[in-house]
């Protein structure tokens, strides 16, 4: 009676025969396919629904979108509609982009939807089983980039290469995004304290090394996809995996709460729990490697076979016989309930691998315990080859070896004689087996593989030695260790070289105060000796009892001060234990021990602050370094003998535990479910009953429970969002706070629902086209691993200066506003089309589609109102749409509208309900969820303006979004600095022989006159020795100098994450001193003050950088580079546009600040539509410019600068982008390809300035990015997070052909502002350059520029740049 999944199966079962009695093979050919086995939660296609799908026959558009059709119609049209909005937002929260996949599958459907339905599935279960699923993904790994993520020991011993690491990727995000968040939060969301950051990078470094292993599935049939495996689970490559301990968030290690693997109950395969996984007819374990060649078919092979027996045995329950027929019922998995006694072989061994029952083959799955790094009596293991090779150290006390058994007259040339091919065993075990066969162990040399029987010999790995093995430590300046093995009768390169002395597996451990290093003289430790730059110590483990006789324990004192974990106590036998409870505390006494007395082997019972039963063993254990130091013992998952796949799942188990069980992750989760259910700025109290409901798993309303009880359960949190008191009560929407503004695509959605489209008889799907563009919104479209939201943004103006935020505001800029309400608009007027904006996928003779002319459409609104009365339609529609919040005036405002064109023919009234239709969408309360309230003041139209007599300047801000890896951008040539870089950057680094050469001039004392520019920006090499460009060597975000040493202290933000770190870049404000304001916004404003006519545009999205103080300026425009449309050319009336002016009028002080954000951004939208669709009309460009999203947005910036005449402006600021630099991986062909795009854009965009405009004097391109990247690779041929980055400046006025700033002359990892792992400090402030480029400009006075860059005066004058350094003259 099991179900396992298909995929679950191990090979062997995955077979034509199998799936023909389960009936899931057809029987003969067909040319309609097959029917065969389904993924995870698929089911059956239902004929009589009379949509067929020939996979064949439908291309083009439709095939492409076919996620985003499976979305729109399951929310239009499905029951589960609660379900379906939480997976949205849930998808919001774990995000895959396209993006991230480089233009393979996007035409693809099946990976996309498997991926989503793990929210549909789970939006009423549990987040832990949503984390472990996205983690196990194959499209959330290709995401994040951790797909065959390698150790670094890995790349070291089998690739050649040192110092490449694992990708960080998906460890920062996990916690970042899908956690835990980045500062310490109360119950109620509100912060612990100012920068109190809940990970460090040293914790996304350790996480890093646990996301090591991962790789897809082999391809298989039934799915659409035939080049790769994005749909099933990943599997883990041991061998790939990072063995060493992990500390987890709370300065414990991962591990902890585990028991240790030594203290099983001896044979623990017949234990309580012990659980055996059905192989089928193989005989190959799936989560433990076996060689390939241990098959069935090989007689001489010895096995585990388990003999039926009388009574209670392994092999009755695992045959579990049918009492009817009594052929064994085989189940999938089977888990022991009690203990057993052993039978036949079982009890001369020490534990199983694999069990043969009847004709089938059972894998055993230890429990999850942890090894420890250190412990005493460390015997010497090697593998069994000639010499003996790869000898390192072992415990004694676990199975994790073979027998090495010796002749007396022959002590180095080993023999075995196994119970069953495979066996591994203690020690003890191995002595006691060798005398049974009259030979003794040794430190053997060689194997006598003629002496074996029972295919003993085919087992080639490691074997115990008598020699003995000293287990040793180094210690660096941090206090991170290393684990260093000395075998006995080995020389240094005999020695396993992930335990070597050399080796370079630096972990941290928990030191009970300080630790031995080289500035101390390793604190004087007579265990201890200086090599080189750390400390080599020798090493004892205690383990000593904590609480003794006398102690006053409680749940928290166990759970606090005790780390090591324990099996049931009844798995060691029902009498070896026994209870009694204290203050809520089980007590579990040996037997050994005399009554009430603790020692090192009581164990207890207590159920931790999530509710899960936890057995603790009464030990600390510390491993000790002579007399003076000492730290406590590390636990690791993965063995450093024999790494297994199970013990890697494990581990991954426990890391996904480290960020699930935190006690941020239920306050961080409610405020962002909180959020995407309409509340924008939740109160503490509301975060905290979610939090609280999240954390016990429980909700209680209105006489109903909602829950399992179990922590993290996702129907109780989803209970608590929507039936809060703070978003049911209807007097907190006259709040002017309350609410949100709606996410661009549930307007949408809403719109349709409420206004019951229906799609053609002849359209057999919904499909709304390129709904990301056009709106800014739309499943399976998301812009980047930040969904499309920042949960924390403000937009500028009333939400700003009240310290609140709008996250929907994030990307409402002018087109995707206008394109929202024209494609509803166009919906309206001629059905779901392509036709003035629309949603839809025809377009056809759209000049020929008179409105309510719908034949050419896909489907349309089919609302009738119940009353066909004016006021009664408008009220209705008003409560459809806004749920009855019109204002007076507003229903006022669209009745005389609709009523406009007449209301006597039923023409007239289908007409005056299109208007009422599309006057309520434009209306503040459609897009706002509060009350808005009108002041019956209309709102100022911006007028236009001419330029003043000063001569004309710009400003092109250029961002390298992701995170760009400059220092390829800029690489030391022909010098010794050359070599360093080479060194550091190993697999990522560029050819020497391939850089562009440039001189350095006098501006650098690094010792090279020369340095290169990358091979794909030819352009920057001509424009540096034109002197039109100049470099910005070593910049990044600083608050003040800094040091290694202090930098953690004085840097107060959060390095290394891409949001915080992109802001600190473009607002140049780190004390928030005109907070919500960017650097060029404020230089906007100092030169408006001034007189100039000022003008800041956005061609690319929101742009933070170009925001500046209320009322200084003018708004920001925020423009698509791909050129300005026409809003509405066509309106129902020829009142439409005062009518939705009217509507957007100003507001009182209690109206809703949501909706006077978007009537404010409404207005500003269609002025800036109306005024650049007649300023652009007849300007273009004369270059050609690359059809690439850069090449047309310095198009469009050219055609905006050949314009300012008609636009009015003296000087203005652009901002435009390019994504895609967060380069975790591929970072060389993917960084020569963003690089050939700017390239060829700048090109183009210098030839216009120059030959073209004559402006090229008058422009300057300032090229940034968030930070720069870590030197050192990942082990994914690309590079992770870093600090420090090289920039550079263009213009046809700069005192160019220098590199300012200093470029670093140490790049290594001793260097002296190196963090580690190739982070680099910066030592340039974005304040440098900035400061002259506001001079430039021609903001003048300490006072002024103080204004535009409020920290200027954190650093030295001489470290800032002026404009008579940066520019020629000054001018």
């Amino acid at each position: 009676g099991d179900e396992v999944a298909s995929t679950d199966l191990p090979a062997s079962l995955r077979s034509e025969e199998l799936a023909k009695e389960l009936g899931a093979l057809s029987e003969g050919n067909s040319e309609q396919g097959v029917v065969v086995c389904g993924s995870p939660g698929e089911v059956a296609n239902d004929p009589f629904l009379g949509d067929i799908f020939e996979i064949n026959e439908f291309k083009g558009d439709k095939f492409s979108f076919q996620p985003e059709t499976v979305f729109t119609m399951a929310a239009l049209d499905s029951d589960d509609q609660l379900r379906q909005r939480m997976a949205w937002a849930l998808a919001q929260i774990l995000v895959i982009s396209p993006s991230a996949f480089a233009n393979v599958h996007l035409d693809d459907t099946e990976i996309w939807v498997n991926y989503y339905d793990i929210f549909v599935r789970h939006a009423f279960g549990n987040y832990r089983d949503i984390l472990k699923e996205v983690s196990y993904s194959p499209m959330m790994a290709t995401m994040l980039s951790y797909t065959e993520s390698k150790s670094s020991q890995y790349v070291k011993d089998f690739l050649k290469e040192p110092n490449v690491f694992p990708d960080e990727n998906y460890a920062r995000e996990i916690l970042q995004l899908f956690s835990v968040g980045l500062l310490k939060l109360n119950m109620d969301g509100t912060d612990m304290g100012p920068n109190k950051q809940v990970y460090t990078n040293e914790d996304i470094m350790d996480g890093a090394r646990a996301w090591t292993g991962f790789l897809q599935q082999p391809r298989r049939g039934n799915k659409e996809d035939q080049y790769g495996n994005w749909m099933d689970p990943m599997n883990v490559e041991a061998r790939w995996r990072d063995p060493f301990p992990k500390m987890n968030l709370n300065g414990g290690y991962i591990g902890d709460g585990y028991p240790r693997c030594t203290d099983l109950p001896e044979q623990h395969f017949l234990k309580h729990g012990a659980k055996y996984r059905l192989l089928g007819s193989s005989a190959l374990p799936e989560l433990q490697y076996d060689d390939t060649s241990w098959n069935l078919f090989d007689p001489v092979i010895r096995r585990v076979v388990l003999e039926p027996s009388s009574g209670d045995s392994l092999y009755e329950v695992l045959c579990s016989k049918d009492t009817t027929t009594g052929n064994c019922n085989f189940k999938g998995l089977v888990t022991l309930d009690e203990n057993l006694p052993c039978v036949g072989i079982e009890c001369a061994i020490d534990t199983v691998r694999v069990v043969q029952v009847a004709d089938m083959f059972y894998e055993y799955v230890r429990v999850p315990c942890v090894e420890m790094a250190f412990y005493n009596d460390a015997q010497k293991v090697k593998e069994v080859q000639q010499g003996g090779g790869n000898a390192m150290c072992a415990n004694p006390f676990l199975p994790v070896a073979s027998e090495a058994c010796c002749l007396p007259d022959s002590l180095t040339k080993a023999q075995r004689s196994c119970e069953y091919v495979g066996e591994r065993m203690t020690y003890a075990a191995s002595k006691s087996r060798c005398n049974a066969n009259g030979m003794d162990r040794c430190d053997f040399e060689r194997f006598d593989f003629g002496q074996c029987d029972g295919g003993c010999c085919k087992h080639k790995g490691i074997s115990w030695s008598t020699a003995s093995c000293t287990l040793g430590v180094k210690v660096n300046n941090e206090g991170k260790v290393a684990v260093i093995h000395q075998p006995q009768n080995v020389g240094t390169d005999g020695v396993n070289s992930a335990f070597a002395i050399d080796s370079e597996n630096w972990f941290r451990v928990a030191w009970d105060s300080d630790f031995p290093s080289v500035q101390n003289n390793c604190g004087d430790n007579n265990a201890c000796e200086i090599r080189g730059e750390f400390c080599l110590c020798r090493t004892s483990v205690v383990d000593e009892a904590l609480f003794g006789n006398d102690a006053q324990i409680n749940s928290f004192e166990v759970s606090s001060k005790l780390y090591v974990g324990s099996v049931h106590p009844r798995t060691y036998g029902e009498d070896v234990y026994t209870m009694t409870e204290s203050d809520g505390i089980r007590i579990w006494s040996h037997h050994s021990t005399p009554f009430d007395n603790l020692d090192d082997k009581t164990l207890f019972e207590i159920e931790d602050e999530y509710g899960q039963t936890k057995f603790y063993r009464n030990v600390v254990s510390k491993v000790m370094i002579g007399t003076i130091h000492a730290f406590r013992n590390s636990p690791h998952f993965v063995s450093f003998v024999e790494p297994e796949v199970r013990d890697c799942q494990y581990e991954t188990d426990a890391v996904i535990d480290n960020s699930f069980y935190n006690q941020n992750t239920a306050p961080f989760l409610a405020k962002l479910l909180i959020q995407r259910f309409g509340t924008s700025n939740p109160s503490s109290g509301y975060v905290e009953r979610v939090a609280t409901a999240f954390y016990t798993g429980q909700y209680n309303a209105n006489d109903k429970s909602f829950g399992t009880g179990d922590y993290g359960d996702l129907a109780a949190t989803l209970a608590a969002v929507v039936l809060d008191r703070e978003v049911t009560s209807l007097v907190l929407d006259a709040d002017a706070s309350a609410g949100s503004l709606k996410e661009p695509l549930l307007k949408v959605l809403h719109f349709m629902r409420a206004m019951e489209f229906q799609k053609n008889d002849n359209s057999k799907i919904t499909f709304l086209k390129d709904m990301d563009a056009k709106i800014g919104q739309m499943s399976h479209e998301f812009p980047g691993v930040f969904s499309f939201f920042r949960p924390d943004y403000a937009p500028p103006g009333q939400l700003t200066s009240s310290q609140l935020v709008a996250p929907e505001t994030f990307d409402i800029t002018t087109p995707k506003l206008l394109g929202l309400l024209g494609g509803c608009f166009s919906m309206v007027k001629y059905g779901l089309n392509a036709c003035e904006q629309g949603f839809g996928l025809q377009a056809n003779d759209c000049n020929r589609v008179e409105e309510a002319d719908y034949g050419k459409s896909d489907g349309r609104l089919w609302y009738t109102p119940s009353s066909m009365t004016a006021d009664a339609v408008v009220e209705e529609i008003c409560l459809l749409l806004t749920s009855g919040r019109c204002t007076p005036e507003n229903r006022q405002i669209i009745l005389d509208t609709a009523l406009s064109n007449g209301y006597n023919t039923n023409v007239q009234r289908q007409q005056a309900l299109r208007i009422a239709q599309q006057l309520v969408v434009a209306s503040p309360e459609f897009h706002c969820t509060n009350l808005v309230e009108t002041s019956h003041v209309a709102r100022l139209e911006p007028k236009a303006t001419t330029p003043s007599s000063k001569p004309y300047k710009a400003v092109v801000y250029f961002f390298m979004e992701g995170g760009c890896d400059t220092f390829n951008l800029l690489v030391p040539k022909g010098c010794d600095m050359t070599k360093r870089y080479s060194e550091a950057r190993g697999r990522v680094a560029l050819y020497e022989d391939d850089l562009l050469t440039i001189n350095a001039g006098t501006s650098q004392d690094c010792m090279c006159s020369q340095f290169g520019v990358h091979p794909s920006l030819p352009v920057l090499q001509e424009l540096y020795t034109s002197k039109d460009a100049v470099f910005l060597s070593n910049t990044g975000v600083l608050f003040e100098p800094v040091t290694k040493l202090n930098y953690q202290e004085k840097m107060k933000t959060r390095l290394f994450a891409h949001d915080k770190q992109q802001d600190e870049t473009k607002f140049v404000d780190p004390h928030q001193d005109v907070s919500g304001t960017g650097v060029l916004g404020r230089m906007v404003d100092a030169l408006t003050r001034d007189g100039y006519k000022t003008s800041a545009t956005s061609v690319t999205g929101v742009a933070e950088v170009l925001v500046g103080e209320p009322l200084v300026s003018s708004p920001v425009m925020h423009l698509s580079y791909k050129g300005v449309t026409q809003f509405d050319p066509r309106p129902s009336s020829a009142n439409m546009l005062p009518a939705i002016k009217a509507l957007n009028n100003g507001t009182t002080l209690s109206s809703s600040m949501f909706g006077e954000t978007y009537s404010s951004m409404l207005y500003d939208a269609l002025y800036q539509n109306s005024v650049m669709s007649e300023a652009l009309s007849s300007t273009s460009a004369t270059a050609e410019f690359p059809p690439t999203a850069t090449g047309q947005q310095f198009e469009f910036v050219s055609r905006l600068i050949k314009a300012h005449r008609q636009r009015g402006t003296d000087r203005d600021v652009f901002y435009a982008k390019l994504n895609g630099f967060d380069m975790h991986d591929n970072v060389q062909d993917d960084l020569a390809a963003k690089f050939k795009e700017m390239n060829d854009a700048i090109s183009s965009f210098v030839t216009e300035m120059k030959d073209h405009q004559g402006k090229w004097d008058d422009v300057t391109v300032v090229v940034v990015s968030e930070f720069g990247r870590t030197l050192t690779p990942n082990s994914g041929n690309g590079t992770d997070h870093a600090w420090a980055g090289n920039y550079f400046i263009l213009g046809g006025g700069l005192a160019g052909g220098k590199i300012h700033g200093q470029y670093p002359t140490d790049l290594s990892s001793e260097g002296p502002f190196s963090t580690g792992r190739g982070r680099i400090i910066p030592t340039m402030p974005w304040e440098s350059p900035m400061n002259a480029i506001a001079q430039w400009m021609g903001v003048t006075g300490e006072a002024a520029l103080d204004k535009v860059l409020p920290n200027r005066k954190a650093f030295t004058t001489a470290s800032l740049l002026g404009k008579d350094i940066l520019f020629e003259n000054g001018n």
